[in-house]
């Protein structure tokens, strides 16, 4: 639009333009109103077509236009007064609508279905909209090479002929008929000489010959086929329905499955499993049978399927199948993968003595047993005792044997069996603790002081130490003669003599006895005393 100041004398005889300098010539414009007004009354007659929409035709043919809004209106109202001259006036009275509806004539571009009521009250019309009668549908939306394809092609009345024409590609195949003087339904080739044949594997009809079936068997030579039912209605009128079928074909490389990251794993390690297969029309559907999150992607020609786990010990040898599906029936293919999973034992090792001799002895030889459950691998055993070790693994456990002659030394020792694993830094220890039965052995003796040589009145002391499991009882003996003795196990024992005299000079023996499985141990040690008389 033009912003434009317009002023006019008393007569309205001169039109004077603003200072936009722009101008439109009355004439010219009331010129080109007039070519439109007469090109757009030679389509008065069309009805069906809305006043604006012709009128935009006819602008857009003559390119430029400097028609005003008001000059649109004019054209639609002219537009409107040719079509009311064309056709008759509408009637002013019951009777006349009534006489006009007894010889109207509605012709559509559609299957319509009418009926005129008319009574001396009110006029019904009922017209039913027109319903695609033919209906053509497959078994499958794909078809593969030298597979049947089942098509079926129905209609909700009887066409005429109580037959259907199927068509690939726009060609002619098979005319499929029901014949009620037979009760059989025939199929007619319709390349070749060949005669009608009955229906038995390849084509059928139900008995009320609304609906027609053929199954295709043969090679697609195009990417995809477009199948297309035909069925007469009346004297011309051919229903039809087509249905686009692609061709399928099966992948080109069987699945695959890539661990991301590789294994064996840590327990509880994130990991990804990608399955992929390349080519298929259409591309083919990868299903797992692990849990986990998973997650499809498609591409221009493959399929990655991937799944999420976070691993547990239970993954361990866990076996995830692929199985990649295809409209191709005979294209079923799975692909495995086992899971590597690093876990640590559960259980802390256990030890056990297996010696049958009870208890034991010194000099006896010991068995002794450490084993672990659970953990993979299997945890690894050691010992911090010397001896023989010899170790066995089972599937899940491990167990090490250590064997070595006991010896008195060995009497309350603490042997240590430690199991260590690679994952989270595992290591567990368990210990026993040896008990060893031996003889009394008399370990010091002596006699305080300057060892036992001393002057007449005079005190002397006499000590000695022993060992022996059980502890021994003990005894003191001067020529043949108790002078003290203890039975309450004890490891040291001391005797003192106070001012001594003459006659206690000699030899005093230290004596000291354990019983062992019901026989007696003895061990004894003399200390001599010199008493120097005055």
């Amino acid at each position: 639009m033009c912003k434009c100041r317009i002023r006019t004398d008393r007569e309205s005889k001169v039109l004077l333009t603003g200072t936009n300098e722009h101008n439109h010539d009355i004439d010219e414009r009331k010129l080109e109103r007039q070519q439109i007004r007469i090109k757009i009354k030679k389509n008065a007659s069309d009805i069906s077509t809305r006043p604006s929409k012709i009128i935009r035709q006819e602008l857009l043919t003559n390119g430029e236009s400097h028609l005003l809004p008001q000059d649109l209106k004019s054209l639609s109202q002219s537009l409107n007064r040719e079509r009311r001259r064309n056709y008759p006036s509408l009637p002013k009275h019951r009777e006349d609508v009534h006489a006009c509806m007894q010889y109207l004539t509605i012709k559509t571009n559609k299957v319509l279905t009418m009926t005129n009521l008319l009574t001396a009250l009110y006029i019904l019309i009922i017209v039913s909209k027109g319903i695609r009668t033919t209906r053509l549908t497959s078994n499958s939306i794909y078809i593969v090479d030298n597979q049947p394809l089942q098509l079926n092609c129905s209609s909700d009345v009887v066409p005429r002929g109580q037959a259907a024409s199927f068509l690939i590609n726009g060609q002619d195949r098979i005319s499929v008929r029901y014949e009620p003087t037979l009760s059989q339904c025939l199929g007619t080739p319709t390349s070749g000489q060949s005669a009608p044949f009955v229906c038995a594997n390849t084509c059928s009809c139900s008995s009320d010959a609304k609906s027609y079936t053929w199954t295709y068997v043969g090679i697609m030579d195009t990417v995809n086929g477009t199948f297309t039912c035909e069925m007469l209605f009346g004297e011309a009128n051919i229903e039809t329905d087509t249905i686009l079928v692609a061709k399928a074909d099966h992948p080109v490389l069987v699945q695959t499955i890539k661990q991301v990251p590789e294994g064996p794993v840590n327990v509880n390690t994130s990991i990804t499993l990608i399955c992929s297969v390349s080519g298929g029309i259409p591309l083919p559907t990868l299903f797992w049978n692990c849990g986990g999150l998973v997650n499809n992607t498609l591409t221009n020609n493959s399929t990655i399927s991937q799944i999420s786990i976070i691993t547990s010990k239970y993954h361990n040898q866990e076996v995830c199948t692929c199985s990649a599906f295809h409209p191709i029936e005979y294209y079923r293919t799975d692909v495995h993968h086992t899971l590597s999973v690093l876990y640590p034992p559960d259980m802390e090792p256990v030890i056990q003595v297996l010696s049958d001799l009870k208890p034991l002895v010194a000099g006896d030889n010991i068995h002794i047993s450490c084993s672990i459950i659970g953990g993979n691998p299997i945890a690894n055993l050691s010992w911090d005792c010397p001896g023989n070790v010899s170790t066995q693994t089972d599937n899940n456990k491990a167990i090490s044997y250590l064997a070595f002659e006991m010896r008195a030394e060995d009497d309350r020792k603490t042997c240590s069996c430690i199991a260590a694993h690679t994952v989270n830094h595992f290591r567990k220890s368990v210990h026993y603790i040896l008990e060893v039965l031996y003889f009394p052995n008399i370990t010091k003796c002596a006699a305080t002081p300057n060892d036992g040589r001393i002057d007449e009145f005079q005190t002397v002391k006499l000590r000695c130490e022993v060992r022996g499991n059980p502890l021994p009882n003990i005894s003191w003996i001067s020529s043949e003669e108790t002078i003290l003795r203890k039975d309450d196990n004890i490891s040291e024992s001391s005797l003192t003599i106070n001012k001594a005299s003459c006659i206690q000079s000699g030899k005093y023996r230290f004596f000291a006895e354990n019983a062992i499985c019901e026989r007696t141990h003895t061990d004894s040690r003399y200390i001599e005393v010199n008493v120097n008389c005055k």
